[in-house]
């Protein structure tokens, strides 16, 4: 069992045999920073996981009339022109936060609405996925952003050098993602 004591300038943390060890204030700010950072990139890959299992496997899967295909040129197509043309403007209105956990919704409305895949409600589905997935890439980049200034406040390092670590993060954690579905494609 640990106990953990919080003071103005130190947090003392004692272990279960008694040990004691002392943590200054950044410490345990960096440490609970990258917690949650970590924390919403495993929220990420695992909504992700789901989502791209389904895009990549979309023209195999939907193969009648090429209704997958189709879905999958709707969705990047509306994810281009959203990017474009919405994007700045709706996050200005909604704000970062409500952008991304909008668009995670949307993502898992897709992935449950290929249980069901007539043309119409793919169609549909798509459309609002790559609606969705405009409105979060650019709060992802919010994110690792917001997470590294903060981390910098508390560390010994460059802003630029902590924004850079996060977005690395995020990216390596992505990229994860995709290799375990090539590699589930391949089996």
């Amino acid at each position: 069992m640990e106990t953990t004591v919080t003071s103005q300038a130190y947090a003392y943390k004692m272990s279960a045999n008694g040990d004691v060890e002392v943590r200054t204030e950044d410490q345990v700010a960096k440490r609970k920073i990258k917690r949650t950072y970590i924390i919403i990139c495993v929220g990420v890959v695992l909504l992700f996981s789901g989502y791209s299992s389904m895009l990549l496997l979309q023209s195999s899967i939907n193969i009648v009339g090429g209704i997958g295909a189709k879905a999958t040129a709707v969705n990047y197509g509306t994810s281009i022109f959203v990017g474009i043309f919405v994007v700045p403007i709706a996050i200005r209105l909604l704000g970062a936060k409500k952008s991304m956990i909008a668009s995670e919704i949307v993502y898992i409305i897709y992935v449950v609405a290929n249980a069901y895949p007539k043309e119409w409600l793919l169609m549909i589905v798509s459309v609002l996925v790559g609606w969705a997935a405009g409105m979060f890439w650019v709060p992802c980049g919010l994110l690792f952003t917001y997470y590294g200034h903060i981390y910098h406040k508390h560390s010994n390092k460059t802003e630029d050098t902590c924004v850079r670590e996060f977005s690395g993060l995020m990216f390596a954690l992505h990229q994860l993602n995709m290799v375990r579905n090539l590699i589930k494609e391949e089996q």
